[in-house]
């Protein structure tokens, strides 16, 4: 395997374990491991944060694609997607 090729291979690894640390925080909200799961996550988020900006700043022409999963892994982190929440009342 050459040089360009690991790279790659390990930059998309990176990008897939921070969407399924993403996932998992959603997954594990109110178990016991809840907090393993948001300390992944943020951690997870350091590092493709910081893939995004060296991607940026050396013009790798894939850098978009850090910052969209920067950006998924966000929502996947904040919103709330369950269909069990209680709907609002309207008066």
């Amino acid at each position: 395997m050459d040089y360009a090729t690991s790279l790659t291979l390990f930059w998309l690894t990176l990008h897939f374990v921070g969407l399924m640390t993403a996932w998992s925080v959603r997954m594990q909200s109110g178990s016991r491991y809840e907090a393993m799961a948001q300390a992944g996550f943020f951690l997870s988020l350091l590092v493709v944060s910081a893939v995004t900006l060296v991607g940026l700043l050396c013009c790798f022409e894939f850098w978009h694609f850090s910052a969209v999963t920067l950006a998924a892994m966000v929502l996947l982190a904040v919103v709330d997607f369950r269909l069990d929440r209680p709907q609002p009342v309207r008066a």
